[in-house]
């Protein structure tokens, strides 16, 4: 039986990985987007979404921190943590909970592809993004 207190199961709120030690068990944590906020999904998202072409340029930053808030930190060192296949998991298992009508699915893609414009350049690898996008959410 494993004996863990409320503190060590709270403690993955957002935080890619917390280790909690409990004398013989030693368990990884890792939040989950159905624990976030609307907004904190789909600044996760949106991060996915503007790191598609490998890079994240500060106009597409912006958006993004304006949506996160204090969450930020949290969010970047959580995608940075995490491989692309890790990421897209992450990205379906919120949609559920975040984006529960076709309207919400709309609003979300609009956001990304506002970040994608942040730039004045719609590239052709950030419209594959979106297409992928489209399928997953």
């Amino acid at each position: 039986m494993i004996d863990l207190s409320k503190a060590a199961l709270v403690a993955a709120f957002f935080m890619p990985f917390h280790r909690v030690t409990c004398l013989k068990f030693d368990l990884m944590i890792r939040p989950t987007p159905q624990t976030w906020s609307r907004e904190q999904y789909e600044a996760f998202v949106m991060l996915v979404a503007a790191s598609g072409d490998l890079t994240l340029k500060i106009e597409e930053k912006r958006p993004i921190m304006a949506l996160a808030g204090e969450h930020w930190n949290d969010l970047l060192n959580l995608f940075r943590d995490l491989n692309d296949a890790e990421r897209i998991h992450i990205v379906m298992e919120g949609r559920d909970t975040h984006l529960k009508t076709e309207a919400d699915r709309e609003l979300l893609l609009q956001r990304v592809k506002e970040v994608f414009m942040a730039d004045n350049d719609y590239a052709d690898i950030e419209r594959g993004v979106m297409s992928i996008l489209r399928r997953i959410l």
